[in-house]
C-alpha cells in the first residue's frame, strides 16, 4: 500500500517496519502539519487589506476570477451548512419561536446583508 502525502510517500511492507509499525499515527501527523502549514499561509480576509489585495500579483482579471471563485466555494459551505440546519429543523420538529433571541436577530440580520450582497453582485456582473 501506498500513501501520497504532501511530496512524501509512504509504503506499506518494509516502511511499516522502518516507521516502527506507527503508520497512522506518522500519516495523522503529516496530514495535521500540512493543514497548519496550509492554514498558517492563507490571511483571513480580515486580515487582508484592499491595499495587499491590489499589490497581490496577477492581472486584475486573475484577482476578481480567483476572489470570485473562492466566494463560490465559501457560498457553497454556507448552503449546506443552512441545509444541514433546515434538515435538523424539520426533523427534530423545531418552530421558529422557540429559537434564541439571539438566534432570531442574527437571522434577521444575516436576511439584510444577504440582500445587499445581492446588490453589490449585480453591480461587480454589470
Amino acid at each position: 500500500m501506498t500513501t501520497n502525502l504532501g511530496g512524501s510517500t509512504f509504503t506499506g511492507g518494509q516502511g511499516e517496519q522502518h516507521f516502527g509499525g506507527n503508520k497512522k499515527m506518522l500519516v495523522r501527523k503529516k496530514l495535521k502539519e500540512m493543514i497548519q502549514k496550509e492554514i498558517s499561509n492563507k490571511k483571513s480576509i480580515n486580515e487582508a487589506s484592499y491595499k495587499d489585495f491590489r499589490k497581490n500579483e496577477g492581472s486584475p482579471k486573475q484577482k476578481i476570477g480567483t476572489a470570485i471563485k473562492e466566494i463560490k466555494k465559501q457560498i457553497t459551505e454556507v448552503e449546506r451548512r443552512i441545509s444541514h440546519c433546515i434538515k435538523l429543523k424539520e426533523e427534530m420538529g423545531v418552530n421558529s419561536g422557540s429559537y434564541w433571541n439571539s438566534t432570531s436577530k442574527y437571522l434577521s440580520n444575516l436576511s439584510e446583508k444577504l440582500n445587499h450582497l445581492s446588490i453589490n453582485i449585480k453591480n461587480l456582473s454589470a
